[in-house]
């Protein structure tokens, strides 16, 4: 059975696509239909609820690829194993995947990821250190770099000031 919900986030509205039990698509809602929610599109937004707050930094909810070239689906995986707080370069996903000249279509797979957030295509950045291109925008990518590295800093030294 497919279901479908909204979540509405900080970086706009988020549609979430259900089949089987599994989360099949996180990505900006273009149109707004009815939902049609079960217990996983629940989850998901009780996570993604918990991720925005900074309390969250990886995901329980079950996800599946249904689609990608084999290419997409490896750079999509190997941006699971990122960690929250770190950015990887273009090249560095390249390389860790195995090929090493693909930095290019690392970017072209990473607009066509179909799970942002939970597959978080936004720790990617270019290698000279911008942020490079996001398919929420610019302004939503920096957003989530910054939460993930404020939310690390209060753990760090939770009754600390962080000075700039």
């Amino acid at each position: 059975m497919n279901y479908c919900g909204y979540y509405t986030s900080p970086i706009g509205i988020l549609k979430i696509e259900v089949i089987d039990q599994h989360i099949v698509g996180l990505a900006f809602a273009v149109n707004i239909y009815q939902s049609f929610e079960n217990e996983v599109v629940l989850q998901c937004k009780k996570e993604l609820d918990e991720y925005f707050n900074g309390t969250r930094e990886s995901f329980d909810v079950s996800t599946k690829i249904v689609s990608g070239t084999d290419f997409e689906i490896s750079v999509w995986e190997e941006l699971k194993k990122i960690p929250y707080g770190k950015s990887l370069s273009y090249q560095d996903v390249a390389k860790r995947i195995g090929n090493p000249n693909a930095a290019r279509a690392i970017g072209n797979s990473n607009r066509k990821n179909p799970i942002i957030i939970i597959c978080p295509c936004h720790r990617i950045i270019q290698k000279n250190g911008k942020i490079g291109g996001y398919i929420g925008g610019n302004a939503a990518k920096q957003y989530l770099l910054e939460l993930e590295h404020k939310s690390l800093l209060k753990k760090i030294s939770p009754n600390k000031a962080i000075l700039k």
